[in-house]
């Protein structure tokens, strides 16, 4: 066999095995959720509970609760675990967020990149 053709099989091997990665994990994302529920970032959680063991039974995505004033909240994730419940919070960006449960208005703190080059002269 010729060295392309062996290039070619390669590539249409790793393809394939790319393709049934990508339909095992969106099995096991709808095995918890719907593909056009949350984020993709709240599904990307999912997906990485799942691989760590985290029964699907277990996790539970875009709640929504009823308060006592009758108004809904909504809860991105919750995970049972046997030493209690876990509750997520997801955000697409990076940075910090201080507050308590008992306090209606949170702080976030952004983290902005500023790449090297920028404010450098250039020659």
């Amino acid at each position: 066999m010729e060295p392309t053709s062996i290039a070619l099989w390669l590539l249409i091997i790793v393809g394939v095995l790319f393709i049934i990665g990508k339909i095992r994990d969106r099995r096991l994302v709808n095995s918890v959720t719907k593909r056009n529920k949350g984020t993709k970032s709240e599904r990307d959680l999912v997906l990485k509970l799942l691989k760590y063991g985290i029964p699907a039974q277990n996790i539970f995505h875009d709640l929504y609760v009823k308060k006592s004033n009758g108004n809904f909240t909504q809860i991105d994730l919750v995970v049972a675990t046997k030493v209690g419940i876990i509750v997520f919070e997801i955000k697409d960006y990076s940075g910090w967020i201080f507050g308590t449960g008992y306090k209606p208005q949170w702080t976030k703190v952004l983290v902005y990149v500023i790449s090297p080059t920028l404010g450098e002269n250039h020659k």
